[in-house]
């Protein structure tokens, strides 16, 4: 029982690669057919974001000039709060 369960797995497994690899062949021909590419609705309809879609990626820093913020909280000041002795 074991070995046939075993088997179906591998099986299945061997046909999830093989329909992973036509599936990446297919967008790549769809990114590179002149036609299409990668801001065509095709492609948006693969389930990919269109080139035009993305985000740039830039990020700028607050107007006071300063590093931009990363949006956790300050550092703690305990080294601060002991006194010497």
């Amino acid at each position: 029982m074991d070995d046939q369960r075993t088997h179906v797995i591998n099986s299945r497994e061997d046909a999830d690669k093989a329909s992973m690899a036509r599936a990446a062949a297919i967008v790549a021909g769809v990114l590179a057919d002149p036609a299409f590419g990668p801001n065509s609705s095709l492609y948006e309809a693969m389930g990919y974001t269109r080139k035009d879609e993305r985000k740039s990626g830039l990020h700028r820093g607050s107007s006071s000039g300063g590093p931009p913020s990363t949006g956790g909280s300050p550092p703690s000041t305990v080294a601060q709060a002991v006194k010497p002795v």
